[in-house]
């Protein structure tokens, strides 16, 4: 029966075609509509100020459950691709935390941005705060987190 017909590459599983166009779907749908009201954009970013990490509770303490809104934007943010992602190195437990940004590729070097928090929750809202913009700027919406 003769030759194999040309793979179509825009659906095979391996390139993420299906996956991109459902979270980019899922993205305009249940997360730009939060990031672009502008009081829930407040109240997100006011909710992970207060709470950075999230943290599970003890006996002793209660635990911090986010908002529906807070969880599903930290959500897509987790599933952003490595290649620039930021995230915190510190050599030394006593020593800041500093802003890096990741290379993508086992083996590269990270890129190191100069930038030094001494806790690391102004550091990690920091990240957070970033990465909204750059998910906000993909989408070509610019400068809504100045306004905040």
């Amino acid at each position: 029966m003769g030759k194999n017909k040309p793979e179509d590459t825009k659906t095979l599983p391996r390139n993420d075609y299906v996956f991109a166009k459902l979270d980019d779907y899922n993205t305009r749908t249940h997360i730009l509509p939060i990031l672009l009201d502008e009081r829930k954009l407040k109240e997100i970013l006011s909710e992970h100020k207060d709470n950075p990490f999230g943290m599970s509770g003890t006996s002793s303490k209660e635990t911090k459950i986010y908002s529906s809104e807070l969880s599903r934007v930290i959500d897509k943010l987790r599933v952003q691709p490595t290649v620039g992602k930021l995230a915190l190195y510190q050599l030394e437990a006593e020593e800041p935390f500093e802003l890096i940004e990741l290379p993508g590729v086992k083996g590269r070097e990270v890129k190191y941005l100069g930038i030094k928090f001494s806790d690391r929750a102004s550091a990690e809202h920091e990240i957070f705060k970033r990465r909204l913009n750059t998910l906000l700027i993909s989408y070509g919406y610019r400068g809504l987190l100045e306004e905040c």
